[in-house]
């Protein structure tokens, strides 16, 4: 039996409201020590609000809880490693997901090298706050922006050659919790006698057979929420021939290794009528974007934002259909996030097409339209 961890914290909402004339904009802390910047711009009555503006972040945590990744008996094979190299230099891994780092993925936590109960530390040496992994933790966990990939079938790919020995894929896949203990994985047997293994996949994603040989960046799966998960992400494990846990960064397995942080990077934007009223919510948008809402209504807006520093900036602003700036709203951060999700309602003062621009540290990444009829 193969085992792992995952867990993530979520600092929860910080709510704000706006209207009309802002000069300063003030937190209620839960815990995430967000700050934001004076002078939100100022609008009229007949152009329109913000009510009920929110920011919400995602990040790591320390308690967790084990995920058993128990395979079915009739979906694995046991193969010797006796008759291979069991040697570190005879194999080396391409990234299990394709597109650009901070883009597409990000990595939240590596192996958990100290050895010890409640002693972090992580290949780059950083240890207990610091250290980006979790107790125990034997793998890496490269995370997408949203549930959206999992719809759109972001795919796993096999890390290097080998052959399948184990599968499990008739998990439930959408959780958010750790109430749900068994994963989706698939098991590869390396020439060289390591295995890997790809945690945490979408229900019955697997294309490949136990038994089957198959090629470094073949599709294995899709990105998924399987077993215990807060979030949509792939849990990358290795183990040598001995299934003792081997570290690929510490030991440079990577044919191209990934940053230790990610840039800062607009992963996704999401924008839905009607207001996140949740983070799950928020995790869990529409698979399209929405582009009218009525009057009444209030617009909802995610983003999901890599590789943030403290002192980033962020801005969504709103165009009117006259093309002149309306409002904006910013936040200025205090804290580092490899992965934050924010969430903000707009509500509309009049009808015609609208513009929402999202900055980060003053330089525009995504615009998008949305008609309010």
């Amino acid at each position: 039996m193969l085992k792992s961890k995952i867990s993530v914290r979520v600092a929860m909402v910080i709510t704000v409201s706006i209207w009309m004339t802002v000069s300063l904009i003030a937190f209620q802390n839960c815990g995430a020590d967000l700050k934001a910047i004076q002078g939100a711009e100022n609008i009229s009555s007949q152009e329109g609000e913000i009510s009920n503006s929110y920011v919400e972040e995602f990040y790591e945590v320390n308690d967790f809880e084990e995920v058993n990744s128990d395979f079915e008996v009739e979906n694995s094979i046991v193969s010797s490693a006796a008759s291979k190299s069991c040697r570190k230099s005879d194999l080396k891994f391409r990234l299990p997901l394709n597109g650009a780092q901070g883009l597409r993925w990000t990595i939240n936590n590596f192996v958990d090298l100290a050895g010890r109960k409640n002693q972090l530390r992580d290949y780059r040496g950083k240890t207990g706050r610091n250290a980006k992994t979790y107790d125990n933790h034997a793998g890496i966990d490269f995370d997408v922006p949203n549930f959206r990939a999992m719809q759109r079938n972001y795919a796993i790919v096999a890390a290097a050659p080998g052959v399948v020995e184990r599968i499990k894929e008739n998990q439930f896949d959408k959780n958010t919790n750790c109430n749900r203990k068994i994963w989706n994985a698939v098991l590869i047997r390396h020439n060289n006698g390591f295995t890997s293994t790809y945690g945490h996949l979408k229900k019955n994603s697997v294309p490949v057979k136990v038994g089957q040989r198959v090629k470094a960046g073949q599709k294995i799966g899709v990105v998924g929420s399987s077993g215990c998960s807060y979030h949509p992400h792939l849990h990358f494990e290795v183990r040598d021939c001995a299934n003792r846990v081997v570290d690929p960064m510490q030991s440079n397995m990577f044919r191209t290794k990934p940053n230790y942080n990610s840039p800062l990077r607009l992963m996704d934007l999401a924008l839905k009528a009607g207001p996140f009223k949740s983070y799950v919510a928020l995790q869990k948008p529409p698979l399209n974007n929405t582009k009218s809402i009525l009057l009444a209504q209030k617009l909802g807006i995610g983003l999901y934002v890599s590789g943030s520093k403290a002192q980033d900036l962020y801005r969504v602003r709103f165009i009117n259909p006259d093309g002149r700036p309306a409002f904006k709203h910013e936040v200025r951060l205090s804290k580092d996030f490899d992965l934050s999700l924010w969430r903000f309602d707009a509500k509309f003062g009049r009808r015609g097409l609208w513009t929402v621009q999202i900055f980060l540290n003053n330089k525009k990444v995504r615009t998008a339209k949305v008609r309010v009829r």
